[in-house]
């Protein structure tokens, strides 16, 4: 990732960013798949041309819950949030994103994925 000048503070991605982002990527639909990896306890969620592994700990709706109940993960068919059938758990897609790419960035983590999704931010 490129380094900031000395003082600069690192801009945060914003709920709009990345729903006009990932909206023109996957042709309006934010999210297309959402899966849970019990051997990692990670939830993958996919847009039409990238994913993220987040770790279920960092999604406060999510933590407590057995893994059997994991696997009832869904997309709502608009695409705009996650769901957890009989469990009246609905997370806003763009904002689970926008939480999780500003923690990456806040921890200098995520590399490439952020450069590309900082990239088309400042292309508009």
């Amino acid at each position: 990732m490129s380094s900031l000048p000395s003082g600069a503070a690192p801009a945060a991605l914003t709920a709009d960013d990345v729903e006009r982002l990932v909206g023109k990527l996957a042709g309006g639909r934010m999210v297309e798949q959402v899966l849970y990896f019990e051997d990692r306890d990670v939830v993958a969620v996919q847009s039409a041309h990238f994913a993220v592994l987040i770790d279920r700990g960092f999604i406060d709706e999510l933590r407590g819950l057995s893994p059997k109940k994991m696997k009832d993960l869904k997309v709502s068919a608009a695409g705009t949030t996650i769901e957890l059938e009989g469990s009246d758990i609905h997370i806003e897609a763009a904002g689970l994103l926008v939480d999780y790419l500003n923690h990456l960035r806040a921890a200098r983590a995520g590399g490439p994925m952020l450069e590309l999704l900082e990239g088309r931010i400042a292309a508009g």
